[in-house]
C-alpha cells in the first residue's frame, strides 16, 4: 500500500491511496534502472524512494501489465 500525488494545478500535493510495486535493485543502481525503464519502448514511468524503484499500479492499465513486466524482465536480464 502506498500513495501517489495528483500533482499540478490546484492540488500539487494532494495524495491518493494506491498500490505500489517495489523493485529492490541488486546489480544496478535504482537510478540506472529507472533511466532504463523510462528509455524502454514503451517507456515505463517509475519513481525512486529509499533506493527502491516504485511503480504506481493505479497508473498502469490492465492492458499494459504484460508490457511493464517485459520491460522489467528485459532490464533484469541485461
Amino acid at each position: 500500500d502506498g500513495h501517489s500525488r495528483v500533482g499540478g494545478g490546484a492540488l500539487p500535493i494532494q495524495e491518493l491511496p494506491s498500490r505500489l510495486l517495489c523493485l529492490v535493485p541488486h546489480k544496478l543502481s535504482s537510478h540506472i534502472i529507472e533511466e532504463r525503464l523510462r528509455g524502454h519502448s514503451p517507456p515505463v514511468i517509475t519513481r525512486v524512494e529509499k533506493n527502491r524503484i516504485l511503480l504506481d499500479v493505479r497508473t498502469i492499465q490492465t492492458s499494459e501489465f504484460n508490457a511493464v513486466a517485459e520491460a522489467i524482465r528485459t532490464i533484469a536480464l541485461s
